[in-house]
């Protein structure tokens, strides 16, 4: 059995099945360079992706208010640097972008 799937009805869960999906983290990648003052990401998919949330690209934590089938949209870059994220910046094309967790 894969990890992240339940056994319920059929068998009692135990710590091993009730972890994160094995599809977790959701991965994408920016499917062009992008400076630091843009609010879209351009992505290559955004397929498996939360509406809304928070990714990381290259240590940068940016969260999004929607999506497109490929493009993060109502994006506020550098978000919680006080916690780990780090200021906006440029980041090249094909930088994976992360889908965060959200344990700050």
């Amino acid at each position: 059995m894969a990890v992240g799937q339940t056994q319920y009805p059929g068998a009692a869960d135990t710590a091993q099945t009730l972890v994160e999906p094995s599809d977790w983290p959701v991965v994408t990648e920016l499917r062009r360079r992008i400076d630091a003052s843009e609010t879209t990401l351009p992505v290559q998919t955004t397929a498996r992706l939360s509406p809304s949330g928070v990714v990381e690209v290259e240590g940068e934590r940016v969260s999004y208010t929607g999506l497109t089938a490929t493009t993060l949209t109502g994006c506020v870059r550098g978000a919680f640097q006080s916690d780990g994220g780090t200021a906006a910046v440029g980041h090249r094309g094909g930088a994976k972008v992360v889908e965060f967790d959200g344990h700050l």
